[in-house]
């Protein structure tokens, strides 16, 4: 199960990050063109808060199925001090779960507002916070110790 786990999770990154990417590249756009907010940008955000969701369920299920976490958890103390158990057990999880909360929060104050350029900034300033918060805690391939392959089989 936790291999399966670990494909979906990994495999649901990549249509996360797009979404967050085009997100935050079409706020900007649509903010220095001051730009009407339109259902269009309004299905984007919304497609990206639930692809951020998705991929939260779906991390927390690996979270809870995964031994290197496991391990990680009964031997706390050591973990700290093992840059690899770490980032898995606490760092990850927790840049994650920041990023999911400032997508969260960049959707629920552009949504009580009705002028369009406050709702633009709000998703450009949350989702572009959440994207490199993404981007900070992915175990990219090239990342020493911490590295994992670009895509899992």
């Amino acid at each position: 199960m936790h291999m399966t786990v670990l494909i979906i999770h990994s495999a649901l990154r990549w249509g996360m990050l797009a979404l967050l990417l085009v997100s935050v590249v079409r706020a900007f756009k649509s903010l220095r063109a001051q730009a009407p907010w339109t259902s269009g940008d309004r299905g984007l955000a919304l497609a990206t808060v639930i692809a951020t969701d998705l991929q939260l369920t779906v991390g927390v299920l690996l979270y809870a199925v995964s031994p290197l976490v496991r391990d990680g958890l009964r031997h706390l103390g050591q973990s700290m001090s093992d840059h690899q158990l770490r980032f898995f057990v606490v760092e990850h999880a927790a840049m994650m779960v920041l990023a999911v909360a400032c997508v969260h929060m960049g959707w629920a104050m552009c949504k009580r507002t009705n002028i369009d350029r406050l709702r633009h900034k709000r998703v450009f300033v949350f989702f572009l916070l959440a994207l490199l918060l993404v981007l900070a805690a992915v175990p990219w391939p090239f990342r020493e110790a911490i590295g994992r392959p670009w895509v899992r089989y």
